[in-house]
């Protein structure tokens, strides 16, 4: 609603600080895409990412 009101045609950036891990983000992120959020930032916690091949 303060998006609407205050800037509604600014991008809107959320910083998680790496607070979740990959299921976390995965449940949050269609929540914070209908409240407006163009883009969360940084996720997942690097650990909690395996890069192995």
């Amino acid at each position: 609603m303060v998006r609407s009101i205050i800037a509604p045609d600014a991008f809107l950036w959320a910083d998680a600080n790496t607070g979740y891990d990959i299921d976390t983000a995965l449940e949050v992120m269609p929540k914070l895409a209908d409240a407006g959020v163009d883009v969360l930032d940084p996720f997942p916690r690097a650990r909690s990412v395996d890069t192995r091949p």
